[in-house]
C-alpha cells in the first residue's frame, strides 16, 4: 500500500507538479492548463513545498549560501600529531617572533600565496613547525546554509509576490485568504486575500510597494533592482530614471504573524509577532509540530503526540483545544474499553489533515494511514470517553485538557485504515472523498457508498464528482510537453450514477422524483439537460 508522495497541486483548472531534467541541476515547475492544453515550465534551484488554493499556488524554494572556513585540512598531519592540530595563528606568530619574524615584504608575499590558496599563511607556517608536514592547500570542509523563499504564483507561473523564509520550513497550507508555512516549532502566516486586487492595481501603475524586509531590499521608491524576471512581467520607472521590476508587498508587515508553539500553554497568551519582531528560536522541543491546515476563519495545527489547538486569523489567537489521540466512545458497536491496552479509536501522530467547506469537520491522517473524522465545534464529555462511566454525559467544562481549557473535537464515524488521500467537498459540508488502497470511496456524513476501483490522485471534489489524475502514468514522462488527456479521470459520486441510469430507463417521471429525494444543483441541471436533449419542455 505504498504509494509515491509527488510535488504537485491543482488549481485554477491547472495541473502543476514538479520533477528534474537529467541535463539541469534545477527542477522544473510544470503548470498544464487543462482547459486550453498549454504548458508552463519554470526553473528553480530547489522546489521543496509546494500548495495550491484559489486562482494561487505557493511554492517554497531553497538555494544554497556557501560559507567557506579558512582552516586548512590536513589529514596526514593530523595523524602525525595524533589528534586535532593545537596551533592558531597567535601561536604561529609568537614563534615567527622568536626568530626574529620575517621582513615586511616577505610577509606581504606569503599572506598573498596563502590567500590565494583559501588560509592564512601563518596556519600553514605553524603547521610545518608543529609537525613537519606542510599542511595542504585545501580548506575546511564548505558549510552551506539553505536560504528560503516563498513565491506566490499564478496558473502561468508569474510570480505575483513573494517573501524570505528566516527558518527551514516543513510543513504548508493555503486557502484563498491565508498561506501558512512551519516547521517543528515555528509558524509563519501571510494574508493574501489583497494579492488579486493589487496586481491589477499595479498593472495599470497605480499600485507598487516595497518589499518586507525580511525579503529582498528595495528602494525607497518601493521597486526593487531585478528581483525576479517573471515577477506579474510589468515594468515601472523609478527615481533614478531606470526601469525597474515592480514588488507587491506591505511595507509594515501588517499581513503577516510568526509564533512559536512552544509557549506557556496554561495561560494561552497569544504570542504572534511580525516577522521584524520576532526571533527564531531552533532549539528541538519535545512535542514538535506534525501537521497544519488553514482556513479563511482559523489555524489548526496538530502536534506529534495527538494534540492540536486550533488559532484564530489573522492574529493566531489561541482558541479551542483538541486531542486526536485521545480514544473516544462512538456507538455501542464500536466500544473499546479504557481498562484494556487497545487505542483503537485514537489517532497516532497526525500527519495530514483536511477540513470541509464550512471549517466545522476536520479529518486526519496519522502516521500509520488510519483516518478519523472529528467535528470541531462539538465537544468531547466524559461519556464520549468512557463507556463505563456512571455519572453519565458531563458538560464541557468538567472534561479539562492539560492546559485546564475544554476539549473539543468529537469524533464520529468509524476509523478506516490504509488512507493516502482524501478531499472534502467543495459544496457539501457533510461530503468526503477518501482513497482507500487501490479504490476510492465517497463519505456523505458516516455513510459510505460503493468503493471504485482507483489508483488515481484527487484533484477536486465538487458537484457530486471527484476529479482525479493518473500522476504515476503522468510522471513517467513528466517532461511532456501536451501530457495525454486521459490521466484526468471523473468519477460521478452514487446518487448522480443513480440518476443518469434512471434517465436512461425510466425516463424524466421517475427520474424527477430520484432527483427530488436527493436535491442537489448538479442533480437538477443533469436533469434539465436531459429534457432539452429530448424538447421535453414541460
Amino acid at each position: 500500500n505504498v504509494r509515491l508522495d509527488y510535488t504537485w497541486c491543482h488549481f485554477a483548472n491547472t495541473l502543476c507538479w514538479t520533477y528534474y531534467r537529467p541535463e539541469r541541476k534545477e527542477a522544473a515547475l510544470v503548470l498544464w492548463n487543462l482547459t486550453t492544453n498549454e504548458s508552463h515550465v519554470k526553473f528553480m534551484t530547489q522546489i521543496v513545498l509546494l500548495a495550491a488554493a484559489g486562482e494561487f499556488c505557493a511554492v517554497i524554494t531553497a538555494t544554497p549560501e556557501k560559507h567557506s572556513a579558512f582552516k586548512p585540512i590536513n589529514s596526514l598531519a593530523n595523524a602525525v600529531t595524533g589528534g586535532d592540530l593545537l596551533n592558531d595563528n597567535a601561536e604561529a606568530k609568537s614563534l615567527d617572533g622568536a626568530k626574529g619574524g620575517r621582513d615586511s615584504k616577505g610577509d606581504k608575499e606569503e599572506d598573498a600565496k596563502g590567500s590565494k590558496s583559501g588560509f592564512d599563511s601563518s596556519d600553514e607556517e605553524s603547521h610545518k613547525k608543529t609537525t613537519g608536514v606542510a599542511a595542504a592547500a585545501t580548506p575546511r570542509a564548505v558549510e552551506a546554509v539553505m536560504s528560503y523563499t516563498m513565491e506566490i504564483r499564478n496558473s502561468v507561473g508569474s510570480i505575483v509576490d513573494k517573501r524570505k523564509l528566516n527558518f527551514e520550513p516543513k510543513f504548508i497550507s493555503i486557502c484563498g485568504t491565508f498561506v501558512v508555512v512551519a516547521n517543528d516549532r515555528t509558524v509563519y502566516s501571510w494574508n493574501i486575500a489583497p494579492l488579486a486586487s493589487k496586481a491589477l492595481g499595479s498593472k495599470s501603475g497605480v499600485y507598487a510597494h516595497a518589499h518586507h524586509g525580511g525579503g529582498t531590499g528595495g528602494d525607497a521608491d518601493g521597486l526593487a533592482d531585478g528581483d525576479d524576471e517573471d515577477l506579474d512581467g510589468f515594468e515601472t520607472i523609478g527615481t533614478d530614471g531606470k526601469k525597474k521590476k515592480a514588488v507587491l508587498g506591505n511595507t509594515s508587515g501588517i499581513h503577516e504573524r510568526m509564533m512559536d508553539v512552544d509557549q506557556d500553554e496554561t495561560t494561552l497568551r497569544a504570542a504572534a509577532q511580525t516577522p521584524d519582531a520576532f526571533t527564531v528560536v531552533t532549539e528541538a522541543i519535545h512535542d514538535p509540530v506534525s501537521a497544519v491546515i488553514v482556513c479563511d476563519r482559523f489555524l489548526l495545527l496538530a502536534r506529534r503526540s495527538g494534540k492540536a489547538r486550533r488559532y484564530i486569523l489573522p492574529h493566531m489567537t489561541p482558541e479551542h483545544s483538541y486531542d486526536f489521540a485521545r480514544e473516544q466512545l462512538l456507538d455501542k458497536r464500536s466500544i473499546v474499553s479504557k481498562r484494556g491496552s487497545s487505542q483503537a479509536a485514537g489517532l497516532v501522530e497526525p500527519r495530514c489533515m483536511a477540513l470541509n467547506c464550512s471549517g466545522t469537520r476536520v479529518s486526519v491522517i496519522d502516521a500509520q494511514g488510519s483516518m478519523g473524522m472529528f467535528e470541531l465545534e462539538v465537544a468531547v464529555t466524559a461519556a464520549d470517553e468512557d463507556a463505563d462511566s456512571k455519572d453519565g454525559p458531563q458538560s464541557p467544562a468538567h472534561n479539562y485538557h492539560e492546559s485546564h481549557q475544554p476539549l473539543y473535537g468529537r469524533k464520529y464515524g468509524s476509523t478506516r485504515k490504509d488512507v493516502w488521500d482524501m478531499k472534502w467537498a467543495e459544496d457539501n459540508p457533510e461530503m468526503l472523498a477518501v482513497m482507500e488502497k487501490m479504490k476510492l470511496v465517497i463519505l456523505e456524513g458516516e455513510v459510505a457508498e460503493e468503493p471504485i476501483v482507483s489508483a488515481s490522485y484527487i484533484g477536486t471534489f465538487k458537484e457530486l464528482e471527484v476529479k482525479t489524475f493518473a500522476l504515476d502514468v503522468l510522471l513517467e514522462r513528466p517532461d511532456t510537453s501536451s501530457p495525454d488527456s486521459g490521466i484526468v479521470i471523473t468519477y460521478e459520486s452514487h446518487a448522480l450514477r443513480q440518476l443518469r441510469e434512471t434517465l436512461s430507463t425510466a425516463g424524466v417521471e421517475e427520474a424527477l422524483q430520484v432527483a427530488s429525494r436527493r436535491p442537489h444543483p448538479r442533480m437538477w441541471r443533469l436533469l434539465a439537460e436531459h429534457a432539452l436533449q429530448e424538447l421535453d419542455l414541460a
